[in-house]
């Protein structure tokens, strides 16, 4: 029986990518899906493989199987998805979040059915029945079995890994529900689901109970031996071991007979382990959502006869990637920069690249550089030329600032190799007359280089502690750099030379911290409860902005191209469930707008050139476009 259609929560007919779908009021559109970081535990598969949804920092998104489409957008209300998992007849689906809140819901008709608050969720799963779940914290090193229907605590299990990177990445009960294990690292450990005693710990990590419940099958660390536990009245004890080519993903066919799935390049193999013969190449790429499919369900995907297993089609949407399916991701920590001409949006891309976003059909129209890790970017201001920060190859820890033309992507048109005391370049900007760009250190320093002439010119130092963010004045010839030494210091850019030193009584909060108006003659930096707005001639106070009780922190700051307005983007803080980006006057520090959109921290803001939209970038990784035609008219 085909599992239940999930409630089309939050879908737009006319729009089949999911761009405008539970649009914050007062957007016109959303970049990307929101961030992925591609764990097991964020991906949900319907036991009959009909559907599969992917948890994101904004939401959760449904999709159908055969089509690879959208089809319903869940849980944008708080977001932050950490962990999703359906019961055994796909009925039901459990949700947890960053906040430590577990939803169970009706999968037909969407309505909640058991809310949990705990802790923040890595892994849950579901008791063979559906009436328990199994949830696993993301670092306290606790597993808890939870009753639904009483919404009671059963047990809980310790299993001490409360400095193990990662926690807990995989976890299963036993098909009668009496046992519960769980990996954690290369360790699996295994509890009964009624008390939490420990059984035992051993050395492995892809495992799986037998049908009848009395084996454990599990992968050893490098995947080179399979070792089978059987559980007796007493210890258990290993009954199998085979080393050397060892199958990975193992499971029982419905015979009990031990089988083992194994990727290769573009390929997927199914092996009798016993009887050590392949029985199928399956035409799959192992990241694919069918891959997925067939490792976590192989008993509903697969024929418990070793003849009947059907092969795959040859399909080319069989070997789309899992983290493809979203489309062009945003790195949650990226800056974001519109191009001079206002068509184009660029963003740092989660994984490698920058991806270029045009900004009429709110579609990627081009990724550059997707082979390089990405630090920080930045438009020159004629917007041909990108200076980029980045890991070109990771093998050897070569670090490089990197100049490339936005036209000529293929390769580099300057180099600039980093010192090994500075190992990393992060805030890049372009002085606004184009021939110079600058980047901050990790050792307190600033660089500033000459693209045109591929030389480096100075190297800026006197801060004592990590710089925050940079800011050109509009002429070119001053740069401003705040700290976490409570300082803001100008320097002349041309020689070198520190001009002044703004003292402060607290550092600024973060990056994109600081900035420059238009016609340069003032500085705001954003600050824990206030926005300060100083002369940029003479250094003096010129305004305070305090911020609002509920959101403290001014994350990102941003002057609108006629310099009249200010925005301003704060982290999350508990008790809210959105993020606020404000509008600010500049003469008279009121309040104009509060935006709401976003499910945690705005870490970056833009305003298109004729300062008719604003760009939010988010932790949550994704780029909302305000309108402000209604606040603050054209700027032309």
């Amino acid at each position: 029986m085909q599992n239940p259609k999930p409630a089309p929560f939050n879908v737009v007919p006319d729009d089949p990518t999911g761009t405008t779908w539970a649009l914050p009021e007062g957007t016109l559109a959303r970049l990307g899906k929101g961030y992925y970081q591609k764990r097991e535990s964020e991906i949900g598969i319907s036991p009959d493989s009909t559907y599969f949804v992917i948890g994101t920092l904004m939401g959760l998104w449904w999709y159908e199987m055969s089509s690879r489409s959208p089809i319903a957008l869940w849980e944008t209300e708080r977001g932050l998805i950490s962990a999703v998992n359906f019961s055994s007849d796909g009925k039901l689906i459990a949700i947890g979040n960053w906040d430590g809140r577990i939803k169970i819901r009706d999968v037909q008709s969407g309505e909640c059915i058991t809310e949990i608050m705990w802790m923040k969720n890595r892994y849950i799963t579901f008791s063979p029945d559906s009436n328990w779940i199994a949830a696993a914290s993301q670092s306290k090193g606790i597993v808890q079995v939870l009753d639904l229907q009483n919404g009671v605590r059963i047990a809980e299990m310790d299993w001490g890994g409360h400095e193990t990177k990662g926690g807990i990445s995989r976890l299963d009960f036993s098909p009668d529900r009496k046992l519960l294990a769980a990996t954690a690292g290369w360790n699996t450990y295994v509890w009964p689901s009624e008390t939490g005693t420990p059984i035992m710990k051993f050395e492995g990590r892809h495992f799986a109970f037998s049908p009848d419940n009395r084996q454990l099958a599990c992968v050893t660390k490098g995947g080179k031996t399979l070792n089978v536990w059987e559980f007796g009245k007493n210890m258990p004890k290993m009954i199998y071991s085979e080393s050397g080519t060892v199958r990975k993903n193992p499971f029982f066919s419905l015979k009990g007979e031990l089988h083992a799935i194994e990727d290769r390049q573009d390929t997927i193999e199914v092996w009798n382990v016993e009887r050590r013969e392949k029985l199928h190449v399956l035409d799959l790429h192992p990241e694919s959502i069918e891959a997925t499919c067939i490792k976590r369900y192989p008993l509903l995907t697969l024929s418990d006869t070793d003849a009947d297993i059907p092969p795959h089609k040859k399909d080319k949407c069989k070997n789309i990637h899992k983290s493809s399916i979203l489309g062009e991701s945003v790195y949650p920590r990226g800056q974001i920069r519109f191009s001079p001409d206002g068509q184009t949006l660029a963003c740092i891309r989660s994984g490698r690249g920058v991806v270029l976003w045009d900004v009429v059909s709110k579609k990627a129209r081009k990724t550059l550089m997707k082979e390089v890790f990405i630090k920080s970017f930045a438009f020159r201001p004629d917007g041909n030329i990108l200076a980029v920060s980045s890991y070109r190859d990771r093998s050897n820890n070569q670090r490089t600032v990197y100049v490339w033309d936005v036209d000529k992507p293929d390769e580099p048109i300057a180099e600039f190799e980093i010192a090994q005391q500075t190992e990393s370049i992060e805030c890049i900007v372009f002085t606004p007359i184009g021939d110079r760009f600058a980047g901050r250190g990790i050792d307190d320093t600033i660089c500033v280089w000459n693209f045109k002439q591929k030389e480096k010119l100075e190297r800026l130092t006197g801060h004592t502690d990590l710089i925050s963010s940079l800011a050109f004045s509009p002429d070119g010839k001053g740069l401003a750099s705040g700290s976490r030494d409570k300082t803001v210091r100008l320097w002349d850019v041309e020689s070198g030379e520190q001009i002044a030193i703004l003292p402060l009584d607290k550092p600024l909060t973060y990056r994109a911290a600081i900035a420059f108006s238009p016609c340069g003659n003032l500085i705001a930096g954003g600050m824990f409860g206030e926005i300060r707005l100083w002369c940029a001639e003479n250094l003096k106070l010129i305004r305070t902005i305090p911020q609002p009780q509920d959101n403290q922190k001014a994350y990102a700051l941003a002057f609108s191209p006629c310099g009249e307005y200010l925005a301003s983007g704060t982290w999350w803080q508990k008790g809210r469930e959105k993020t606020t980006i404000r509008l600010w006057d500049v003469a008279t520090g009121e309040n104009i707008h509060t935006f709401w959109g976003h499910t945690t921290d705005v870490q970056s803001l833009a305003f298109s050139p004729d300062g008719t939209l604003l760009a939010s970038g988010s932790f949550d990784g994704t780029i909302l476009l305000w309108d402000l035609k209604s606040f603050i008219g054209s700027q032309d």
